[in-house]
């Protein structure tokens, strides 16, 4: 059986949409503090219940 590697390019394409739409901590604790934003949050209910749903924003 011969091994198939993922196209470079649809990988590249992949990763460039997926940072368009993703913010980290350290990002979004800067937009709150500088900027009028909407957070969108999509966890699941599970998710958002088991890692807490307090925002803190480090002045």
């Amino acid at each position: 059986m011969k091994k198939r590697f993922p196209d470079p390019v649809k990988a590249k394409e992949f990763f460039e949409q997926k940072m368009t739409f993703t913010t980290g901590p350290v990002e979004l604790n800067r937009m709150l503090k500088d900027e009028n934003v909407n957070i969108v949050d999509v966890r699941a209910a599970d998710d958002f219940a088991k890692r807490g749903n307090e925002l803190e924003v480090e002045k």
